[in-house]
C-alpha cells in the first residue's frame, strides 16, 4: 500500500501522528509538506530520526515496504477503530 492508496481517513490519521510527533499542528504540518519545505518539519527531530526519514523519503520502495508492513497496517487498524 503507498500513500496514493490510503484512504482519506489513513491519511488523516498518519498526517495526526506525525503533528503530535513534531509538536505541530495538522495543519501546519500539512502546510509544510504541501511546500515541499520538509527540512523545516524535520527539524525538531533527533538526528538519528532526521536520517531515517530522509532514507525513506529517498526511497519509494522502502516507504511502500513499510506502509505494507504488518506493524503499520495494525496501527493504523488500531487508530482508526477497526
Amino acid at each position: 500500500m503507498s500513500a496514493q492508496n490510503l484512504s482519506k481517513e489513513q491519511q488523516e490519521q498518519l498526517l495526526r501522528m506525525a503533528a503530535q510527533t513534531l509538536g505541530k499542528s495538522p495543519d501546519q504540518v500539512k502546510q509544510q509538506m504541501e511546500a515541499g519545505r520538509l527540512e523545516q518539519l524535520i527539524k525538531n527531530l533527533s538526528p538519528s530520526q532526521s536520517q531515517k526519514i530522509n532514507q525513506l523519503l529517498q526511497d519509494p520502495q522502502a516507504l511502500n515496504q513499510l506502509m505494507q508492513s504488518q506493524q503499520v497496517q495494525q496501527l493504523l487498524q488500531k487508530l482508526m477503530g477497526k
